[in-house]
């Protein structure tokens, strides 16, 4: 459920889980834990989803485990990481910033593509902040 919710519903209203559900049951079984802040649970809908797509992302640069905050700045959702590593990946900081050419988009870095071009339709780009140890996913104006 919720990579249909993340990469296919396309309404205005939800069927099923709520989003905050269904980040819980994305990482119910992995040795990363995400608080989904109430905050981000008072976002309209189509911010949840780029928030879920986030939490994805920030999954995907824990493989060892560790934890993710969703919550809100401004008016719009920011993820923070921290675990082992740098955050996410070279071509995956590609592919959020739409840097990279859709011909080399491969299964690693499509879900990072993916979000980039949802926040760009929100009128945002997704900013990658990292050092060892902990990452920050935020938005900005495009512009």
């Amino acid at each position: 459920q919720f990579y249909r919710f993340a990469y296919g519903f396309t309404g205005g209203e939800l069927a099923g889980l709520p989003p905050d559900r269904l980040v819980s049951a994305l990482f119910e079984e992995s040795a990363v834990t995400c608080d989904y802040r109430k905050g981000v649970r008072g976002l309209p809908i189509e911010w949840q989803k780029l928030g879920c797509n986030m939490a994805a992302i920030g999954g995907e640069a824990l493989p060892r485990g560790g934890s993710l905050v969703l919550d809100v700045e401004g008016s719009v959702p920011r993820l923070d990481g921290k675990g082992e590593g740098n955050g996410p990946s070279e071509p995956v900081r590609s592919a959020l910033a739409l840097a990279m050419p859709v011909e080399e988009l491969s299964s690693r870095t499509a879900g990072a593509y993916f979000t980039g071009l949802l926040a760009a339709r929100l009128g945002r780009r997704i900013v990658v902040d990292a050092e060892r140890g902990r990452f920050r996913l935020g938005l900005a104006l495009v512009g």
